[in-house]
This record gives C-alpha cells, sequence and structure tokens, in this order.
C-alpha cells in the first residue's frame, strides 16, 4: 500500500440480511411479507446510508437484484451478482454494490449445504474495488458471504466447513498489506445474553483469525455484556415476530470482519446496529422493520504502511 494515502477517508460499508423471496417459489408458501413494500423501502434507506460498499444477503431472485441495481446506479453503480442458472434451485442471495469500480469479481458455491439450505446456492463473492487515494488507487479486497442456517449439530457441522472452505480462498487472495474486509450473515451466535461467546463462534474467529482477520464489532465494542449487538432480535424486531413467531431468540449473526485497518482508531473506525430501517406497513397501519435483521453499518480507515 502507497505511503501517500494519509488523504484516503474512511470507507463505509453495509450489511444486510432482507429476507426477501419475492419472485420465487418460497415466496408462494409464506416466505414473502410485502415484499415489493420492503423493497423500495430498502432501496430508499440505501440511497441516503452514504455508503461505498453495500453487500445484501437473502436476495433471493435475480429480478429483484436487478430491481436494487436499477434504481441504485447513481449511489452504486457498479455491482455484482452471480446469476441462477438453475431452475428447481434458488440462488446465492448474494448482491454485491460498490461506489468504485469492482475488479475481477467472482462467486463460489459452498461444497456442503444440507436441509433448507439445500435448495440454495449459498456460498461468497470475493472481489476488490479500486478507491482513489493521495494520487494514486488503493485496491480494497472483499469477501460477501451467507453461510449454513441452524443450530443442530449436523447444521453446525456443515456451516463450519463452509467456514473452513472460505478460510482457504480468503487465504488465496492476493491482498497482502491491502485492506481485506469479510462480511454478510454468517449464521454463528457470537455470544449468549450473559456475554459468553459461543463454541461456534470461537471456531470462526479462531479460523479468520488465523488469517488476521478481526471482528470488528468486538474491537469496538469489547464488552459482549454491556453491548450485546444483537442483529436478529424478536422483541425488538417487529418482521421477525411474523416470520418466527416462536422463535424468542436475541443473537448477533452478521459480522464485518477486517484486516489492515486502523480499527485503534475511534475517529475513523466505527459500527452500529441501525434500527431506523423502517417503512409504513399497509396491513397494519403502522412503522414496520424492513426485514427480520437489523442492519450493520461501519467504516473504517486503512492502515498506513
Amino acid at each position: 500500500m502507497n505511503k501517500d494515502n494519509k488523504d484516503t477517508p474512511p470507507l463505509k460499508f453495509v450489511t444486510y440480511n432482507t429476507h426477501l423471496f419475492y419472485h420465487t417459489a418460497p415466496g408462494f408458501f409464506g416466505e414473502e411479507y410485502e415484499d415489493k413494500e420492503r423493497i423500495n423501502g430498502i432501496i430508499d434507506h440505501l440511497r441516503t446510508s452514504g455508503a461505498d460498499v453495500v453487500g445484501l444477503n437473502e436476495v433471493w431472485a435475480d429480478s429483484t437484484k436487478e430491481t436494487f441495481i436499477q434504481n441504485l446506479r447513481i449511489q452504486f453503480p457498479y455491482s455484482y451478482y452471480n446469476p441462477n442458472k438453475e431452475i428447481f434451485k434458488l440462488g446465492s442471495g448474494l448482491l454485491f454494490l460498490s461506489k468504485y469500480p469492482i475488479i475481477n469479481p467472482s462467486f463460489v458455491k459452498f461444497q456442503e449445504l444440507i436441509g433448507w439450505d439445500s435448495m440454495s446456492q449459498k456460498g461468497m463473492i470475493t472481489g476488490n474495488i479500486i478507491v482513489p487515494s493521495g494520487g494514486t488507487y488503493v485496491p480494497y479486497f472483499f469477501v460477501i458471504t451467507h453461510t449454513q442456517a441452524g443450530g443442530s449439530n449436523d447444521e453446525i457441522n456443515v456451516r463450519h466447513d463452509n467456514i473452513d472452505q472460505m478460510w482457504k480462498v480468503i487465504r488465496g487472495l492476493p491482498f497482502g498489506n491491502n485492506p481485506l474486509v469479510v462480511f454478510g450473515d454468517l449464521n454463528v451466535i457470537a455470544e449468549n445474553e450473559g456475554g459468553s461467546i459461543t463454541a461456534d463462534y470461537y471456531y470462526l474467529t479462531s479460523m479468520l483469525g488465523s488469517l488476521g482477520l478481526k471482528d470488528l464489532y468486538r474491537v469496538i465494542h469489547p464488552s459482549a455484556q454491556q453491548d450485546h449487538g444483537y442483529t436478529s432480535d424478536w422483541y425488538t424486531n417487529d418482521l421477525k415476530k411474523i416470520f418466527n413467531p416462536n422463535d424468542k431468540t436475541r443473537t448477533r449473526l452478521d459480522y464485518f470482519f477486517v484486516k489492515n485497518f486502523d480499527t485503534n482508531n475511534s475517529a475513523s473506525s466505527t459500527i452500529s446496529v441501525i434500527h431506523n430501517y423502517t417503512y409504513y406497513d399497509p396491513k397494519t397501519s403502522e412503522q414496520m422493520d424492513l426485514s427480520d435483521h437489523f442492519p450493520l453499518i461501519a467504516s473504517a480507515t486503512v492502515v498506513i504502511v
């Protein structure tokens, strides 16, 4: 990385699991709720987010991805997703939006998926963006992903297989001293409500930590007892109550793992769970959350080396 990148402002990025099944078979069988209104609401919020990079999960239909791309092309003129070519399966659900050119994007499908997830093509998008900095350009490397869901032993084992595969892909990326961000809904419960880490989270952080990646939320908010950072919360998320009426859980499932960012500088590194992504629900005549997850928004500055 060039030493002249002192002029590089913090990069702002968003990860959001949208739970959008519009124009898919599951959408006809209870997985859809006001999806057209929610799509428009998410677009409106992303327009004013000030983000440089957005990674969306569970945008299952390619037509919905195109709706996002067309309506956000002013804010995010660059985009990438892997088209779904299988008639009887959902795609990856992943959509990469960027203010800056996306270089060498690609998609890698997970080798192991079970249960409901086996009817999808979950995996990871890799690529890098080129950001102007002090008369030159800095490449930022990104991995956007959504791993196996569920808490059974079999589901956890498959999720660990996904993490292993992701580890191999990341290890092969030529990021060097350049910034790297891994983000998305990893379906790993970070801590219990008392703040103690789970075995699943220990596995995740051990694997990604071996590559020098840090959980940005816990770097900025080190106390899990005081700042849970729940991105899925039955008690505060209206849509989660609709899709999962009996799942009275509060969990941190969505992450940014970063490397080669100045995470020690609180002035330039921030991360927050956002609770104001809402829309007017004509069914209830009330404000409703736009998804059953809350978006996670972060900004960070690269390390100067």
